[in-house]
């Protein structure tokens, strides 16, 4: 398995050393504006997300190095720079040299944004497990609609597990079953208050709705009981955070 520090890591290093061969590009006079702004665009907008993400305190002070000055301002920042290849010498000249420092600004940030890793990191891991849970949903909704009744109901049952004991990492919870279930997971989180008595409640029932599914009963799952798991689990997945 991939260590998302380890991947974000290496992505922030070759931003850092992207951006500092397009420094010393944009020191040499005779640099060629139409393909350094290509490649300049590039690199920017991939480390735009970089710096929202880890280092969004500093999110201003990157955009404001590289947009037009706005209300007939003449700071110069790097779009200037970009905007101006058929202007004189003398005043490209100029442009250059203060984006030089500008771009420096941008790569510092990048830069410091290794040291925000550890601290931020918890949170883009949820993100991104966010969005594999709601992937996980759709795939649940298709399978429903395609008429595998228990397989969209097992799916769901484990994006269902998989948000509670993320809820539960979250707020320090420690089960000591080494296997915990469902019921396992919304019961500590009920113990620690981090749900109230109406949670637990919709949790004991989406989890019956999700044993009826996983397991062979006294009757089968209908298409009512598949689709109140998915948009519960849904709700769920809005409510308890």
């Amino acid at each position: 398995m991939i260590d998302p520090k380890a991947k974000i890591e290496g992505e922030l290093k070759t931003l850092s050393h992207e951006g500092r061969q397009l420094i010393e590009e944009l020191k040499n006079g005779s640099v060629d504006l139409t393909a350094f702004s290509m490649k300049y665009g590039s690199w920017y907008t991939r480390a735009l997300p970089a710096v929202e993400q880890l280092v969004s305190d500093r999110l201003e002070e990157f955009k404001n190095c590289h947009r037009p000055a706005s209300g007939g301002e003449k700071t110069t920042t790097i779009s200037t720079l970009l905007s101006i290849a058929g202007f004189p010498e003398g005043v490209r000249r100029t442009a250059r040299i203060t984006s030089v420092g500008l771009l420096g600004i941008l790569v510092s940030i990048i830069e410091s944004a290794s040291s925000r890793l550890d601290s931020v990191l918890p949170n883009i891991r949820n993100l991104l497990q966010a969005d594999m849970f709601a992937s996980e949903l759709d795939a649940a909704g298709d399978l429903l609609n395609n008429g595998h009744l228990r397989a969209a109901g097992v799916v769901a049952g484990v994006v269902l597990e998989g948000h509670l004991k993320t809820i539960c990492l979250k707020n320090t919870i420690k089960l000591s079953k080494r296997k915990p279930t469902l019921s396992d997971y919304y019961q500590e989180l009920y113990k620690a208050k981090v749900i109230g008595n109406s949670e637990r409640t919709r949790l004991e029932h989406l989890s019956s709705l999700r044993n009826l599914c996983a397991h062979k009963g006294d009757r089968e799952p209908n298409k009512q009981d598949v689709l109140d798991l998915i948009e519960g689990t849904q709700k769920v997945m809005a409510v308890v955070i």
